[in-house]
């Protein structure tokens, strides 16, 4: 896991996607999720308001980016407009795909439109760990 921080730049905010276990046989899995496998890493980036700061964390490490994926789950909803200060970008075998979370949202954008979704309260947990982590590991 890799980790950086600068000074924010402007983020565009959209809610993200959800993976499960089940991801597989979901009709609503975005392709370059639809073989968890073929995911080579996943950047959150996290700007805080407060501070006017950007945080970064780069996960490549296969093990993590399937514990990550593993909680995952796709139900679409409707868009609802809120405002998004983290958001994710998945890179493997079948291209990128990024998407922006929320408490509640997780908005994907593949292939040129957004597809709204749930978040998962476990995969939130475990972006916000990751985060935490890389933070306390940059004040170190």
């Amino acid at each position: 896991m890799k980790t950086t921080s600068s000074m924010p730049g402007l983020l565009f905010c959209v809610p993200i996607v959800m993976l499960g276990a089940s991801c597989e046989r979901s009709p609503e899995v975005p392709s370059i999720l639809a073989d968890p496998g073929s995911v080579h890493s996943i950047t959150l980036e996290s700007y805080d308001l407060r501070t006017e700061s950007k945080s970064e964390v780069v996960i490549d490490d296969p093990a993590r980016i399937r514990d990550l994926l593993s909680v995952s789950a796709f139900k679409r909803k409707p868009p609802c407009g809120c405002a998004h200060l983290e958001s994710l970008t998945f890179r493997g075998t079948h291209g990128e795909a990024k998407a922006s979370i929320c408490d509640h949202c997780f908005d994907f954008y593949e292939e040129g439109s957004w597809t709204n979704y749930e978040m998962t309260e476990e995969f939130r947990s475990k972006c916000r760990t990751l985060l935490a982590d890389a933070k306390s590991a940059m004040s170190r």
